[in-house]
């Protein structure tokens, strides 16, 4: 949902700080033996996140005979640790984002393997695969991995889903509702269009921006009121297209942009019906 700069860090340096600790001889050999797997498998994930293909990427769970425990030691102990060898370039994912890349709404909390680290090993401290993430969507992504093209969730560092307008919402008067959906601009292809569904729904976000859309109403009910009173339904329609202005020149496709639009071109809810909106 927002997209960040790329990590620079070379995949292979990254990886030798994250081990230069272990003091057990035989594993340190093993450790340090795949490096130039490691260094590989990060350049091939970037031809294919840069081709949108990560999909294609072939899972490698078993590297030099260690085990997948050894490779989360890499992460946990060697790498996330607070005073691990590599901590410092978990630090500098961690904080390149305030908000949730994601879904573009929680605070980032956690780093997020984009390949689970289960299935990719030899990615664990890859730093073009590790991006800043709430908690909330870090869960709900889990070890799943995509096997199609339109079954690949939006990567913050490599796709661009922010040069036209893609999230909108509708009302429902009935329902009291908003429905935040996918709408596919002409000049996308097919599969970037379900990707985008994809990813909404992997990540619950039509659930999510209705609950905040709701939230944003009510606090903003009391002044919704004074400015109906004052000016009728048209003042309102005015106070809401100025604020979906203002969204969408900060972020395109946030909910935000989408709720407020939705608003203003609803005659109903500009003429009083964002009361039973914010009912719920």
């Amino acid at each position: 949902m927002r997209k960040l700069a790329k990590p620079t860090r070379d995949a292979k340096s990254v990886y030798e700080l994250c081990i230069s600790r272990v003091k057990k001889a035989t594993l340190k050999a093993s450790l340090t033996a795949i490096s130039p797997t490691v260094q590989a498998e990060a350049a091939s994930y970037e031809i294919s996140a840069t081709a949108g293909s990560l999909h294609t990427m072939a899972t490698f769970p078993n590297i030099g005979g260690l085990s997948n425990k050894e490779f989360n030691k890499v992460y946990t102990g060697r790498m996330a640790s607070p005073k691990a060898p590599g901590r410092a370039i978990y630090d500098e994912i961690f904080i390149s984002s305030k908000i949730c890349p994601l879904c573009g709404h929680g605070k980032v909390t956690t780093v997020d393997h984009h390949l689970p680290k289960a299935h990719y090993p030899a990615l664990t401290v890859t730093p073009i695969n590790l991006v800043p993430a709430c908690s909330d969507c870090n869960k709900l992504k889990d070890d799943v991995i995509s096997t199609a093209a339109s079954r690949q969730t939006i990567h913050p560092y490599y796709d661009d889903f922010d040069s036209e307008q893609w999230l909108f919402a509708d009302i429902n008067q009935i329902e009291r509702v908003f429905y935040f959906h996918v709408k596919k601009p002409t000049s996308w292809s097919q599969t970037k269009f379900l990707r985008a569904k994809f990813h909404l729904k992997t990540f619950e976000l039509a659930i999510l921006f209705s609950l905040h859309a709701i939230e944003e109403l009510n606090d903003r009910l009391l002044t919704l009121e004074k400015i109906l009173a004052a000016g009728g339904s048209q003042e309102v329609m005015d106070d809401f297209l100025d604020t979906a202005e203002s969204c969408k020149s900060n972020h395109l496709n946030s909910w935000k942009t989408a709720m407020y639009q939705a608003l203003a071109n609803s005659p109903w809810s500009c003429a009083g019906g964002f009361r039973d909106l914010a009912a719920g």
